[in-house]
């Protein structure tokens, strides 16, 4: 690696000259026919742009440093974070009791609540390619995990780890903000409302809530 190629090399190195008293003349020696001085404007030139890019640098990572630390905020915040739903709560979109639908539901920060099957029905298609193969291969790996426990008293903490693992990515996937308050919604704003399911949406019903 040259050091025109990293300037925290030139500051290490020029560092290092001042500590040992080590110069440039040191370096270049001094032949009869050249001075330090016919150069000079260029070496300053240098320095001065390897100075600037290493504020840039800095600058740089002190942004970073206060993005980290605003985002460990978040995350603590979240973590103590509570929400309260209705006993009589009912899904968004199916409309029906959360409490007595035997599946799981999620709670958003905006209020609504969302039963799983609607919540994926309404999800996946906004899901990239990828993403949606990977719920299918995370829905595929639950299921198996389910399978296998089913029937028995106690689960191995590695397959209880697992399912843990597997869900909260599945979580992260469907339910990484509001379907009804988030960008999928602002992203699907010119779709008609001939394109909906009306036995499984009803906008003017949502919008009542």
């Amino acid at each position: 690696m040259y050091v025109d190629d990293n300037p925290l090399l030139l500051f290490d190195f020029l560092t290092y000259c001042f500590v040992t008293n080590f110069s440039l003349e040191s370096t270049i020696g001094r032949p009869d026919f050249a001075q330090i001085d016919q150069f000079k404007d260029e070496i300053c030139e240098a320095l001065t742009s390897y100075s600037f890019k290493i504020d840039q640098y800095m600058q740089e990572m002190s942004e970073c440093d206060q993005t980290c630390n605003a985002l460990r905020e978040e995350i603590a915040r979240l973590n103590t974070h509570e929400m309260r739903m209705r006993a009589d709560a009912r899904c968004a979109f199916s409309k029906k009791r959360v409490i007595e639908a035997d599946e799981s539901f999620y709670v958003f920060p905006s209020g609504y609540v969302v039963l799983e099957t609607p919540l994926k029905k309404e999800v996946v298609p906004h899901l990239n390619e990828k993403q949606r193969s990977r719920v299918e291969q995370i829905e595929q790996e639950l299921s198996t995990l389910r399978l296998k426990s089913r029937g028995t008293e106690t689960i191995s903490r590695e397959t209880r780890q697992l399912r843990d693992r597997l869900q909260a990515e599945l979580n992260g996937l469907i339910a990484a903000e509001c379907p009804l308050t988030g960008n999928m919604m602002i992203e699907s704003i010119d779709i008609g409302f001939s394109a909906v399911d009306d036995d499984y949406f009803d906008l003017e019903r949502v919008l009542r809530q």
